[in-house]
């Protein structure tokens, strides 16, 4: 192939073994050529180009360094072969330099597996093996997606898995995509950042899943995400995945939770309770904490609550609200106005689960239902995480009482808003989770 378009436009059925930049068309510098033009001619009549000092600097000044994905032969490892890159790389102290793979294979990488890739990395920013540095020098993480790694036969990833090992190079497979053909910036950002700070002494990072809940949130949704996103999470030694389960939004908070940057985006059906089920599956066997999308909560509060399951007072924590309700009558006032019915039982129904749990399972909890909750890895598999609605929360504090897992509540600050300001809870809700909690161990 002659030109670059050539590269990207054509599906490729061998792979391509040597790539060249010439000042002159390359169909001049052939025609000049007696016979056939081997990969040795190639090398040979190829300019090496000359780098930007200002990049070098910057490159051996770095904290971080990403090798971004894309199209491999026509832009990627062309570019690797500039003069100093890799001299600079291998000079730099950066703690991570990330490698991340295509989230599937292009047009020219049709025939090259990630182990290839990883290969044909080392072997262009080397300038074709010119400069003397090991990749562990070069790069110190890979990331690639199990779908681009199940594109071929297990022992293409049984190679690089060996190369990884062999070089100390840290390889994770994941779902690096945001879903709609792009890579998660945020997640590979998170991974390099992470590096960063383990090197500087920070401590040692914990994942966490935050699962959120949300219904026709719209006014808010934004805001939570703001707030969410901003946080200082690596300060608090936390790597977060954000996990937003929709019930069925008609008011565009849909749209807007798969706008936002950074946000996993599940769907599900029949209540907020639902949505923590689907929200718990999701997780997987990570840290895992809840926060609802309504604005009511600090972020601040769930770290507060995370803390206790991190440092292993308990497996599961709840962010009681109960403390800082100091004129209970007029803030429900406030939120149900002239609902009497759901006012009392928003008054006395709180108590009453409280009183229920203590009499059924012996376990008293002030604020059962409280949207701040917190959940070790060991709980997965131990609870069900099922439920309809509130039941839900009244299922955790059942399952757990019959299994013997500890409960610690962290009191948090809480700013209602009114039903007419979109607050969901109804009086079947807390009827449904007086129900739980009177049902037998299980």
């Amino acid at each position: 192939m002659w030109r670059e378009v050539d590269i990207v436009d054509t599906h490729l059925l061998e792979s391509i073994v040597e790539l060249g930049l010439t000042r002159e068309p390359l169909t001049t510098l052939v025609a000049s050529n007696r016979g056939a033009p081997t990969r040795e001619w190639l090398a040979e009549n190829s300019t090496i180009p000359a780098p930007n000092p200002t990049a070098i600097d910057r490159i051996r000044r770095a904290d971080c360094i990403i090798y971004a994905p894309g199209t491999q032969h026509s832009s990627l490892f062309p570019s690797y072969l500039t003069e100093g890159v890799a001299e600079a790389v291998a000079a730099s102290a950066a703690a991570s330099k990330i490698l991340v793979m295509n989230l599937e294979a292009d047009n020219d990488i049709r025939c090259d597996s990630a182990a290839t890739i990883l290969e044909k990395f080392h072997y262009f920013i080397t300038r074709r093996n010119d400069v003397a540095a090991p990749l562990r020098g070069l790069v110190s993480d890979v990331l690639v997606t199990r779908t681009f790694l199940d594109t071929f036969e297990p022992n293409e990833s049984q190679r690089l898995v060996r190369r990884c090992e062999r070089e100390a190079v840290r390889l994770a497979v994941g779902n690096w995509s945001r879903g709609d053909a792009r890579h998660h910036g945020r997640s590979v950002v998170q991974v390099g950042l992470s590096r960063v700070c383990r090197k500087i002494g920070v401590r040692e990072l914990d994942d966490v899943a935050i699962v959120i809940p949300v219904l026709n949130e719209r006014p808010r949704i934004e805001r939570v995400l703001g707030l969410l996103l901003g946080f200082d999470w690596l300060g608090a030694g936390l790597l977060p995945r954000f996990i937003a389960v929709d019930g069925g939004s008609d008011d565009g908070s849909r749209e807007a939770l798969e706008e936002a940057f950074g946000v996993e985006v599940f769907s599900a059906r029949g209540g907020v309770g639902r949505a923590l089920e689907v929200g718990a599956r999701a997780a997987g066997s990570s840290l895992w904490a809840t926060f609802p999308s309504d604005d009511e909560y600090q972020v601040e509060d769930l770290v507060r609550v995370l803390a206790i399951v991190r440092s292993g007072q308990a497996p599961i924590a709840f962010g009681s609200r109960s403390g800082f309700c100091v004129d209970p009558q007029s803030r429900l006032e406030q939120i149900y106005g002239g609902r009497r019915l759901d006012r009392l039982m928003s008054y006395y129904g709180g108590a009453f689960l409280s009183v229920a749990s203590t009499l059924r399972h012996r376990r008293s909890v002030a604020d059962p239902l409280t949207s701040l909750k917190a959940f070790a890895p060991e709980t997965q598999g131990t609870l069900s995480f099922t439920g309809r609605h509130l039941d839900w929360h009244a299922r955790v504090i059942r399952e757990a009482s019959a299994r013997g897992l500890a409960i610690a509540e962290v009191p948090v600050g809480f700013s209602a808003r009114s039903r007419e300001d979109g607050k969901k809870t109804r009086f079947t809700h807390g009827v449904w989770a007086a129900a739980e909690i009177l049902r037998g161990s299980s």
